[in-house]
């Protein structure tokens, strides 16, 4: 039973680890061509990662809802109903993408004056900001595409799509940020934009064509009430995985908006900090999407004790990987750091600050996976509870510690606030999980 449990988790956790890891060498190698052209660009483009992110983390929060309705209908077989849950997953997904874009262009200077930063990075954060934001309904397509690859047993042939277009990113990131003489102009901070919009644009077609070959994608519209029910049933559990997932990224807008008003050397290393959580999240976001899959995927095969052991197994892992991180940066932060950066200040504001906010991922890391459980085991208001508390705290406490205590208190503000989640978590989880199971048996 072990042995086919550690295939059925690695078969998965492997593949999702391959495609993050990918994405975290395509945002770390573009951060680096974006420091060579200077700290003002890497502050500016830094500030809109955290618009980014929400938008990574509200449709990708929508794609693991579906994931786990779509893993629950594998795990027990039912393909015709999960057909329909996937056409509706990409037909939500996408209108909700226009209304996004649509509000976010009509107000992007309002949401750009949220951050105080000087003339210089402001100019940097508009330029690739009002760039990126058509990409909007591409990250819609890419993470229902994504969600339904991983949860239907597709997920190595994602994994070698995704290491195609990084490369395909890479080069195009080179050519439009730094130009190729006779072809093609040097557009800076405005190229690595681009260069993002046309990889997403070729994923957004590649990845769904993929999935209608494999006779995935289907168009229902014949049975109007019976879309309208299932629809109801995935709006209901996405709405907790949105309410705590895009609560998030709101908290590292106001962390970011908190830190803008810092030198351009802080603001440089925070950026920095921004794109070297990848690090840790790419493991991170693995287990927790592992946990996911497979707990939903169990529970409608109804192999109950193989959930216990696939949220036992993603806590080791997240742990042991949090260890080796801080023991690297411990020991090489500076030099790795001086990679990109290129002050003093920025280089020590970046080693001191990034080694407790690394603690304090691992905290928040092992909270996600109870979170987590708690959603696959239909009890989603406590997963939402706990992220939401977090996040809520994170907008609130950091906030008022760096208008009265500094920089340094700021920081370590988040990982208390990490901590505190975690005991919440874990009292919950010890309070509820018998009654958990016994829902799971039923």
């Amino acid at each position: 039973m072990k042995t086919n449990f550690y295939k059925d988790y690695f078969n998965i956790f492997f593949p999702l680890f391959f495609v993050f890891s990918f994405e975290l060498s395509n945002s770390l190698i573009n951060t680096f061509f974006i420091s060579s052209l200077g700290e003002n660009q890497l502050a500016g483009v830094g500030l809109a990662f955290a618009f980014k992110l929400f938008i990574i983390v509200t449709f990708s929060s929508f794609a693991s809802a579906l994931s786990v309705n779509i893993s629950r209908a594998y795990g027990s077989n039912k393909t015709e109903r999960m057909k329909i849950k996937i056409f509706i997953g990409f037909l939500l997904s996408f209108l909700f993408s226009l209304i996004i874009l649509s509000l976010v262009w009509l107000f992007s200077n309002d949401i750009l004056s949220i951050f105080n930063s000087n003339d210089e990075v402001s100019f940097y954060l508009s330029e690739y900001f009002n760039i990126w934001i058509y990409s909007i309904p591409l990250f819609s397509i890419i993470s229902i595409s994504s969600a339904t690859m991983n949860s239907t047993g597709n997920s190595k042939i994602l994994s070698i799509i995704s290491l195609f277009g990084i490369l395909l990113n890479i080069i195009f990131d080179y050519a439009l940020i730094f130009g190729i003489e006779g072809y093609v102009d040097a557009k800076g901070v405005a190229g690595a934009a681009l260069a993002g919009n046309y990889v997403m644009a070729i994923y957004s077609i590649v990845i769904p064509f993929f999935l209608y070959k494999k006779g995935l994608i289907s168009f229902y519209y014949k049975n109007i009430p019976k879309l309208i029910i299932i629809s109801k049933k995935i709006l209901s559990l996405a709405s907790h995985f949105l309410l705590a997932g895009v609560s998030f990224p709101i908290s590292v807008i106001v962390l970011n908006s908190i830190v803008s008003n810092y030198s351009v050397e802080t603001i440089a290393a925070f950026g920095l900090i921004s794109r070297m959580d990848l690090l840790f999240l790419v493991v991170s976001s693995s287990s927790s999407s592992t946990i996911n899959i497979l707990s939903s995927k169990f529970y409608g095969a109804k192999q109950f004790s193989k959930i216990n052991m696939t949220f036992a197994l993603s806590n080791k892992i997240i742990i042991l990987w949090g260890l080796i991180m801080l023991t690297i940066f411990f020991l090489f932060g500076r030099e790795i750091s001086s990679l990109f950066l290129t002050s003093k200040e920025s280089i020590e504001t970046f080693y001191s600050s990034w080694l407790l906010l690394l603690f304090g991922m691992i905290l928040f890391g092992l909270t996600s996976h109870i979170s987590r459980l708690f959603t696959s085991l239909k009890a989603p208001k406590y997963g939402t509870f706990i992220i939401l508390f977090r996040n809520i705290s994170i907008i609130l406490f950091p906030f008022f510690i760096s208008k009265y205590f500094g920089f340094f208190y700021f920081i370590l503000s988040i990982p208390i606030i990490n901590f505190i989640t975690l005991l919440l978590a874990l009292y919950l989880y010890s309070k509820h999980k018998k009654r958990l199971f016994s829902y799971s048996h039923k």
